[in-house]
């Protein structure tokens, strides 16, 4: 198969297939056991047995309780598959089999013919070994190697056929024509439960898309290997730029694609690597220099191809390498390089020179030395005339796109190549008077082998189509950007339909083609539009496979320029179709594709931030909105507090914008809050922001989303009560006046609350040094209506905060413009009080309290100090004995340094609580 032709098979490992042959045997096993069963009961009905009433109850019984069991473990798979867990059809259809064997078991014991008995009790145990090895394979294969495994299912099916066989043996009884009745429903329900519901789940799997991940043969293909490869790829050339691994043996028994890429991320990293290479690659087969999708600046300066070469290559290797690429490398070519890499790579198989100009003299040269050529790429090499071809006698694949002859006549020796499977002739340059096809047509002859034909952005038409019948094995044309783009002729692959454009996606993902991939995803994304506009149904699993696929072959390596446009990027085309499909079908995702794709589009966030916006648009709005219906599927798996750091701090960098843009981040924080198991908030905003969660809040007030609201103040509270350094930031900033604004204006007591939450941390917590400042008569202001206004919780942590103000300007002996007016308020308002309303978390207070007793002479915040021990000692006993172990607070109490009448009964009903 050629590389042009990118559609995976299904592939067929030896184990699947034996497993679903034993699967086939048992279930004739069970057709044949149901047919003998009707004929017996058919026989018995004509001349029915005696029988002992008590045990026909027993096996009643015992046929009630395995079907219960039977119908709890397929209700139990049922239910996981609606949360998106993986059906297990197998384990579903052996459950089948097994409620079949063990009710045919029992059904027989009516039977006197102890031969069939026996015969059925072998049947029959095998057929549960079947599903009980079955589970236990499932249960112990992250912890047992595969080959123990299979000796453990010997085992395991040798002694369940062994148990079955001795139980039916001591079961075997004769009974009433009743059983008959039964037995009729035992056979029956089986035989629908088998057969209708494995039918009718693997027939909406394939209806809505899913993967049918436990059919016994088929494996589909999964894109996440690949993922975890390239991810893996990346930060192994990261360790080996950083010195991490020094010895390059340790590479030798990785395979060559793996070599390839992990080496060409070297190369992007730093282009000097070659010693390193050199040692690590001498047994290799494949040779790839400076291979990149995106990296326009990746050498510092250009380097001679042969001197890369030779100081990659070993003497002792070179026979053994077979395909050399360096399409994409900026190395300057020496006169007669051709000749020189012929001779150093004799066996060489597969050569990609593309976008390398060569001469009249170098292309007959690569004619005459690379004889054993079975792929070539000669793209953008200005090749002219196409003489002396005929030699590379082995030539199943040629790539020869943009390039341009004069006459029919110039590619004439293309035709001698008889075992020439795929030709790639298309143009993804526009130029005028493009005459390729018709010259191909001119020519006359017939490339006997010829299946596969890329004639996109060609002269391509349906006569000339017409004219390529003569080729008689050619079965697939790709016509993107011609005349045919719209054609629904079968062997035509364009955009006239999914299916077509999603083949051409592979097609062009496979050369690494980036402009054709990018006119393919743009067109994808629209007919995805016109199908959820529509409401018309597609194989979602293999969308996502092929799209994946696209973006992670052109995904960058660092990060994007500024000024990328962004409908001219590969990546970012990827990208949008990803999102397309994730706002309409993720509910159609299965836990495995959901997780792929989410962690894809975290990472597009975080690199599509930089690009400006226009209009107030910018490709994050999709990309979140996507993020938001992935989040809200609730998978099991999903980590909340990951997603919620990179989404808060996805909205801080977007708030600090001066092209500020819309999105979805916010939401998704407000999910991850309220689902967060740990609820700890600390490290949601990077150092030092806190401050700007609450502008986030203040504009969350504004707009009256109640929701965000409460999201940000969980933030605000974890991280103000963590950290002291940020709740000193807060105050430098003169975010201090933002928060009394949002207390001012939230519109509920737990909005209130939160605020006042926070403001207790920044001065009983962290004791922060600018409080005072910050806390001034406006502040006051505010304060005192609300003490004024408010009640229970509410008025307790405005009552503490006002006392604490003026407490540290006593201590501190700083001057308080209102500290006489608000200890006045204090006193005033303290008679309102009942110690029982009060809720509020008050153990971090005891050290504040026993500082206010010892040092402070206004009665303010004495008196707050008195309640606040009023209300520990009245709930519970633990705390009356917790004040009294504290002789020093006692004293304090007792002979506290105000001697006023509000203090002196404040202290006595305290006194009598405690004593």
């Amino acid at each position: 198969m050629s590389d042009f032709d990118s559609e995976e098979r299904p592939t067929f490992d030896g184990w699947s297939c034996r497993l679903g042959f034993m699967l086939l045997t048992f279930n004739l096993l069970v057709i044949t056991g149901i047919a003998t069963g009707i004929s017996n009961m058919i026989r018995i009905c004509v001349d029915p047995p005696e029988c002992k009433t008590g045990e026909v109850y027993v096996i009643i019984a015992l046929v009630i309780i395995f079907l219960g069991f039977i119908g709890f473990l397929i209700g139990y798979n049922f239910y996981n598959w609606t949360k998106k867990m993986y059906l297990p059809l197998l384990t579903l259809n052996r459950a089948s089999i097994v409620t079949f064997g063990f009710l045919l078991l029992i059904y027989q014991a009516i039977d006197s013919n102890v031969f069939l008995l026996y015969l059925y009790s072998i049947s029959w145990g095998l057929i549960a070994a079947c599903y009980f090895n079955s589970l236990c394979a499932q249960l112990v294969s992250s912890i047992i190697p595969e080959e123990r495994l299979i000796i453990l299912n010997g085992y395991l099916c040798i002694f369940f056929s062994g148990a079955a066989g001795f139980g039916l043996d001591r079961f075997t009884v004769k009974l009433e024509y009743g059983g008959f009745k039964l037995g009729s429903f035992i056979l029956l329900g089986p035989l629908v439960m088998s057969y209708l519901i494995t039918y009718i789940v693997s027939k909406n799997e394939r209806k809505e898309g899913h993967l049918t991940h436990c059919n016994s043969a088929y494996r589909l293909p999964h894109k996440l290997t690949n993922s975890l490869a390239n991810i893996a790829a990346a930060q192994i050339a990261r360790h080996i730029e950083d010195g991490h691994y020094k010895d390059p043996n340790i590479f030798q028994e990785l395979d060559t694609k793996s070599h390839e890429a992990i080496f060409s991320k070297l190369l992007l990293l730093n282009p000097k690597a070659y010693k390193f290479i050199a040692k690590a690659t001498q047994i290799q087969e494949s040779v790839v220099i400076g291979k990149r999708v995106h990296a326009q600046h990746y050498y510092a300066r250009n380097i001679d191809i042969m001197t890369s070469l030779t100081s990659v290559l070993y003497g002792k290797s070179l026979a053994k390498i077979h395909s050399l690429d360096i399409g994409e490398c900026r190395s300057q070519l020496t006169p007669g390089w051709v000749r020189l890499i012929g001779t150093m790579l004799p066996s060489l198989q597969s050569l990609d020179i593309s976008n390398k100009p060569l001469s009249k003299e170098d292309f007959s040269q690569l004619c005459n030395f690379f004889q054993n050529l079975q792929k070539l790429n000669i793209s953008d090499t200005c090749v002219k005339k196409l003489q002396g071809i005929s030699k590379l006698k082995n030539l199943k694949v040629l790539s020869m796109r943009n390039l341009q002859f004069r006459t029919a006549t110039d590619m004439l020796d293309l035709f001698k190549l008889k075992g020439l499977v795929a030709l790639d002739v298309s143009r993804d340059i526009a130029k005028a008077n493009i005459k390729t096809i018709r010259q191909f047509v001119e020519c006359g002859n017939v490339l006997p082998s010829l299946t596969f034909l890329d004639a996109s952005g060609t002269d391509i038409n349906q006569d000339l189509l017409d004219s390529l019948e003569y080729q008689p094995n050619l079965q697939k044309i790709l016509a993107i950007d011609t005349d045919l783009q719209d054609s629904n002729t079968p062997k035509v692959l364009n955009f006239a339909t999914l299916e077509t454009t999603l083949k051409a996606l592979a097609h062009y993902t496979n050369l690494k083609n980036s402009a054709a991939t990018r006119r393919c995803l743009a067109s994808i994304k629209s007919q995805f539009k016109k199908n959820h506009d529509d409401g018309e149904r597609y194989d979602v699993v293999n969308c996502l496979k092929h799209v994946i696929e696209a973006i992670e072959t052109f995904s960058p390596d660092g990060s994007l320029d500024v000024n990328t446009m962004w409908s001219g990027h590969t990546y970012i085309q990827g990208v949008m179709c990803l999102t397309e499909i994730s706002i309409n079908k993720s509910h159609l995702f299965h836990q495995i594709d959901a997780k792929l794709v989410l962690e894809m589009l975290l990472v597009a966030s975080e690199r599509l931030t930089i690009l400006k916006s226009s209009l107030s648009q910018h490709p994050c709005q999709e990309v979140w909105e996507a993020i938001e219906n992935l989040v809200e599927q609730e998978f099991d798996w999903l980590d909340y507090d990951r997603i919620g750091k990179i989404s808060m701090r996805f909205a801080f960098k977007v708030g600090l914008r001066s092209d500020w843009f819309e999105h979805q981040a916010m939401p998704v924080v407000d999910m991850c809050t309220e689902r967060s198991p740990s609820q700890d908030f600390r490290d949601f905003p990077a150092r030092l922001h806190t401050k700007y969660v609450i502008d986030l809040r203040k504009q969350a007030i504004a707009e009256r989303n109640t929701r965000e609201c409460m999201s940000l103040l969980k933030i605000l509270h974890s991280t103000t009560l963590d950290s002291k350094l940020e709740c000193e930031d807060i105050l430098e900033c003169k975010r201090f006046c933002k928060l009394v604004w949002c207390l001012e204006n939230g519109e509920s007591d737990e909005l209130q609350l939160g605020v006042l939450r926070v403001i207790r941390n920044i001065i009983v917590v962290h004791k922060s040094s600018n409080f005072t400042e910050r806390f001034t008569n406006v502040e006051y202001t505010v304060f005192q209506q609300l003490l004024i206004d408010w009640t229970s919780n509410k008025a307790y942590n405005i009552f503490t905060i006002i006392a604490l103000r003026i407490f540290l300007t006593e201590k501190d002996w700083t001057p308080c413009e209102f500290a006489d007016e608000a200890n006045d308020l204090l006193i005033d308002r303290f008679q309102f009080f009942q110690p029982t309303e009060i809720t509020e978390d008050l153990e971090i207070y005891m050290g504040t309290v026993e500082k206010v007793l010892k040092n402070s002479k206004l009665d303010g915040p004495v008196l707050w100090a008195l309640l606040t021990l009023q209300i520990l000692a009245g709930r519970s006993k633990e705390n009356v004995w917790t004040i009294r172990g504290q002789p020093e607070m006692l004293k304090f109490i007792g002979n506290p340094r105000v001697a006023s009448e509000a203090v002196r009964n404040a202290t006595e009903s305290l006194l009598e609580l405690i004593n």
